[in-house]
C-alpha cells in the first residue's frame, strides 16, 4: 500500500512539473530531461510512469478534463431548473487554467490534428451523458421537447466545440453571430422558447 501511495504521488509530482514547464516553455520546447532534472529523478523513473512525451501529454489532457467535469458538477445544483443547468453546463465548459490554454493551443496546429480530435473525443464521452441527463430532466418537467436526448446533448457539444474552437480569432461582429446563431440551433433543437437560453452567450464571451 505504502508502494502503491508512493507511486502515485511521484506520478502527480511529475504531472505538475510537467505542467508547470510545459505553461512556461511550450510543450515542443519541453523536453522529457527538463522534467526528470526538475523533478530530480532518474529517466528510467520517469519511464517506469510515463513512457514519452506524449503519454504525459494525455494524462494532462485527462487531468483537465476531469478538471472541466468537477467544475460542472458543482455547477449543477439541485436547486437549479434543468434550463438553468444546462446554461450553467454550457458556462463550466470553459478552459481557463494556462495549461489548459497551452494544451488548446498546440492542438491546434495542423500537425497535431490528431491530437486535437482525441480531445474533442474524451470531450464528448465525458460530457454527452451529463448533458444527456439535463435535457431528460428538461424533458420531464416540460420545458424541453425533443425524442433524441443523448443525440441532442451530442450535437450541442459538437455544435459548441466547432463553433467556438477558435472564437478568439474571431472579429466581434462574426463572434456574435456565431454565438446568436447557436443559441437560435439549441432552442429550436431542444424545443424551447425563443430567447430562453441567451443568457449563454454571456458565459461564453
Amino acid at each position: 500500500m505504502a508502494n502503491s501511495k508512493e507511486a502515485e504521488e511521484r506520478k502527480k509530482e511529475i504531472l505538475d512539473v510537467a505542467e508547470e514547464l510545459f505553461t512556461a516553455k511550450g510543450y515542443d520546447s519541453t523536453s522529457t530531461t527538463d522534467i526528470l532534472e526538475r523533478v530530480g529523478i532518474a529517466r528510467g523513473t520517469l519511464y517506469y510512469h510515463f513512457k514519452s512525451k506524449e503519454e504525459i501529454l494525455d494524462a494532462l489532457i485527462d487531468r483537465i478534463i476531469q478538471g472541466m467535469v468537477s467544475n460542472i458538477r458543482l455547477a449543477l445544483s439541485d436547486k437549479l431548473t434543468a434550463l438553468q443547468k444546462l446554461i450553467s453546463f454550457v458556462g463550466a465548459m470553459k478552459v481557463d487554467s494556462a495549461i489548459g490554454k497551452e494544451i488548446t493551443d498546440y492542438a491546434h496546429k495542423p500537425q497535431n490534428a490528431l491530437m486535437h480530435q482525441k480531445i474533442q473525443n474524451s470531450l464528448l464521452a465525458v460530457l454527452t451523458p451529463i448533458a444527456a441527463d439535463i435535457i431528460k430532466e428538461g424533458i420531464s418537467e416540460g420545458c424541453f421537447s425533443t425524442n433524441y436526448p443523448e443525440e441532442s446533448a451530442e450535437m450541442l457539444l459538437i455544435y459548441s466545440s466547432v463553433v467556438f474552437d477558435d472564437m478568439n480569432e474571431m472579429v466581434q461582429a462574426e463572434w456574435e453571430r456565431k454565438a446568436a446563431g447557436f443559441v437560435f440551433n439549441m432552442e429550436r433543437l431542444l424545443g424551447i422558447k425563443q430567447g430562453s437560453l441567451s443568457e449563454i452567450i454571456n458565459f461564453i464571451n
